[in-house]
């Protein structure tokens, strides 16, 4: 797998399967109460998010907001820019958030009556008030920092102010990331990132599986009277994500989006398979895998145009394609884009990449049916993979050109990220 380093800070983690091995769908089941609804009287629209350690809820949240249009509105980010403002510090930095941190920590030890959800809720209130009409807005509520959960003015029923805040701003829904109890991780497993060491003490990332557990505990009772004011008028959709798959509990959250009437935006988490000759992938199970074929030179009028205006129409075809299509592949025969294009580049990129092989069963999941019919031969066949931030992944076969590789995905990302 080819990894993008373009930035720096603590490791990201995808989601995707970590092992070339397949092994049985994880099933994930979902609780929609009968009072969800996404009414086009209501507006704008509001939904509220939970999910604590080990939920994905920072993939998930990402998702939305990219593949239906989203604003995130987090009150633990309103809460500490407001109070920055009365410290010497500014958050423009990883150090400067550690002493800004410090010092806000330090101003609620002397005043905890200064932290209160009446309060948060006021300044989500505040940005909504500044928004079109027809926005739409996910509400992340809870604050990860522990010295705020531990606050007992936050922590206080939440159902006075919630009805107040709905007074003005109804909530359509309350979507709950939920890992059951026992559904717990075993034997020291955490699903979490590799923590930023900077931020080690203050951010609260997991480290061992006897924080997370400290913290889910924090967590549930933190979170308890908001999922119980949902609960009560059968506003609560629950998701299990003890499978700790980003993926897959990402597609069934957009599956229910969908369900519902969100009108998807744009394609998230895209896989581009590039075949240069057919020859290459002679007996590849389209069905097993759900690839989407893309025939490019039969979609562009003309296929021998230049190699960055070839891929940014090959971007466009994918945006255009039904927004529940994650895996493609792409043939290239009779096209400007060959193995030996890498001087045709007309402006050539300059980044640092790591190379590692990789399969498709790696990042496509396959279930135990299909399994059963996969030639070993294509299970075992390696590719070069170029991987971003953000989840879109460009595969190629293995004797292609590792700067083409670069040069192609850096360009299939970039144009990507732009039209986002």
């Amino acid at each position: 797998m080819t990894r993008s380093i373009m930035g720096c800070g603590g490791s990201t983690d995808s989601g995707r399967s970590d092992t070339s091995v397949s092994y049985r769908r994880p099933k994930i089941s979902i609780r929609v109460g009968s009072g969800v609804i996404n009414s086009d009287a209501v507006k704008p629209k509001i939904v509220f998010v939970f999910g604590g350690p080990g939920s994905r809820k920072g993939r998930i949240i990402d998702d939305l907001v990219s593949m239906y249009g989203f604003t995130l509105l987090s009150a633990e980010e309103l809460i500490l820019e407001r109070l920055s403002r009365k410290t010497d510090n500014s958050l423009t930095s990883n150090h400067k958030l550690v002493d800004t941190t410090i010092a806000i920590q330090k101003i609620l030890r002397e005043d905890p009556s200064r932290l209160t959800l009446e309060w948060g809720l006021k300044l989500i209130e505040n940005c909504i008030s500044q928004g079109p009409p027809s926005s739409m807005y996910l509400i992340d509520i809870m604050p990860n920092l522990r010295f705020f959960l531990i606050e007992e003015f936050f922590l206080k029923d939440c159902t006075e102010n919630m009805q107040r805040f709905e007074e003005r701003y109804p909530v359509l829904f309350s979507l709950n990331l939920a890992v059951p109890v026992d559904k717990l991780p075993q034997n020291g497993e955490v699903y979490c990132a590799k923590p930023n060491e900077a931020n080690h003490d203050l951010l609260g990332d997991e480290v061992d599986i006897s924080r997370t557990q400290r913290r889910r505990t924090l967590y549930e009772y933190s979170v308890s009277s908001f999922l119980e004011y949902f609960q009560k008028t059968d506003r609560l959709v629950t998701v299990d994500t003890s499978c700790g798959v980003a993926d897959l509990i990402w597609q069934k959250v957009s599956e229910f989006f969908t369900d519902i009437c969100f009108s998807p935006t744009r394609t998230v988490n895209t896989l581009v398979l590039f075949c240069f000759d057919r020859s290459e992938l002679a007996g590849l199970d389209l069905e097993r895998y759900c690839l989407i074929e893309v025939e490019l030179s039969e979609r562009l009028d003309d296929p021998m145009e230049p190699i960055e205006k070839l891929l940014q129409s090959l971007c466009n075809i994918i945006e255009e394609s039904e927004p529940s299509a994650e895996s493609f592949i792409v043939y290239l025969e009779g096209t400007s884009l060959t193995k030996t294009s890498f001087h045709q580049f007309q402006k050539k990129a300059v980044f640092f990449l790591e190379v590692e092989e990789t399969t498709l069963d790696r990042y496509i999941y396959v279930t135990r049916s299909k399994r059963k019919s996969r030639k070993s031969s294509l299970f075992l066949q390696p590719f070069q993979a170029v991987c971003s931030l953000n989840n879109e992944v460009c595969l190629f076969p293995k004797d292609t050109s590792t700067e083409l590789c670069k040069q192609i995905a850096y360009r299939m990302l970039h144009y990507q990220s732009d039209s986002s």
